[in-house]
C-alpha cells in the first residue's frame, strides 16, 4: 500500500529531511487510510530515530498508546520526551505525565520517580505534590507522605492560609496513623500561626474527635 510504498523509500534515501517527510507521512496514511496502529507506529518509531525533537510524531505515538491502553508504552515515551528537553515548565510538565501513564500501569515505584523529578522543577507545584501523595496513600507509605507535607511546609517561603491548610491535610495524615503525638504538635503549631483565621476549623475537629483529643 501507499504507506508501506513510502516507508520503503524512506529506508532508502540518505537525505534526512525527506526521510522525515516520508516517514511521517506514512504514518499518517497507516492511521488515516488503514488503521493499522501497527505500521503506523513503526513509522512514527523509526522517524524519532532520525529527528527525536519532531514533535508532531511523537504526538502520533501518543494518540496510539493511547487508544491501546498501552500506559507502559506511553509513560515511557513522555519520559524519554522530557529528558531530551531543557529545564523549564515544559519539561516538568512531561514528567508529571509521565508519571501519570506509568501510575496507570500500575508502575508505581516509576510514578513516583518521575513525579519527584517533576518537583525538582518546581517544588510547590500542587498538581505534582497532590499526585505524588496520592501514590504514597496507593501503596501505604504514610512515613513518605509526611514526609512530603513537611517538605512542603518547611519550603514554603510566604506562610499563609496556604500553608496552613497544608498543616491541616498533615493533621488529617496523622490521624489516620494514630499519631497522637505528631496531631497534637501539629495542631499546637497551627493554632499558634497568624494565618489560622478563616480556615476550616470544623473539619480540624472533626479530626481530633477521631483521636479524642481535646481542642484546648
Amino acid at each position: 500500500d501507499a504507506a508501506e510504498s513510502l516507508r520503503q523509500i524512506a529506508a532508502e534515501t540518505e537525505d534526512p529531511t525527506l526521510k522525515v517527510s516520508l516517514l511521517y507521512r506514512s504514518g499518517q496514511l497507516a492511521l488515516t487510510q488503514c488503521d493499522d496502529q501497527d505500521a503506523a507506529e513503526a513509522a512514527f518509531r523509526s522517524l524519532l530515530d532520525v529527528a527525536p525533537d519532531f514533535l508532531p510524531a511523537a504526538r502520533g505515538l501518543r494518540a496510539i498508546y493511547s487508544a491501546r491502553g498501552d500506559w507502559d508504552a506511553l509513560g515511557l515515551l513522555i519520559q524519554q520526551e522530557a529528558e531530551g528537553r531543557p529545564a523549564g515548565p515544559a519539561r516538568q510538565w512531561l514528567h508529571l505525565s509521565s508519571g501519570a501513564a506509568y501510575e496507570r500501569a500500575g508502575r508505581m515505584g516509576d510514578a513516583l520517580t518521575q513525579y519527584r523529578v517533576s518537583l525538582e522543577e518546581d517544588p510547590s507545584d500542587e498538581v505534582a505534590n497532590g499526585a505524588l501523595r496520592r501514590v504514597y496513600r496507593i501503596t501505604g507509605d504514610h512515613a513518605a507522605l509526611v514526609d512530603s507535607f513537611m517538605t512542603q511546609l518547611n519550603d514554603d517561603p510566604e506562610p499563609g492560609v496556604h500553608t496552613a491548610a497544608l498543616r491541616v491535610q498533615l493533621i488529617s495524615t496523622l490521624a489516620d496513623m494514630g499519631d497522637e503525638a505528631g496531631v497534637v504538635r501539629e495542631v499546637n503549631a497551627l493554632i499558634g500561626a497568624d494565618s489560622v483565621q478563616g480556615l476550616p476549623l470544623a473539619s480540624l475537629g472533626i479530626v481530633c474527635d477521631r483521636l479524642q483529643l481535646s481542642a484546648e
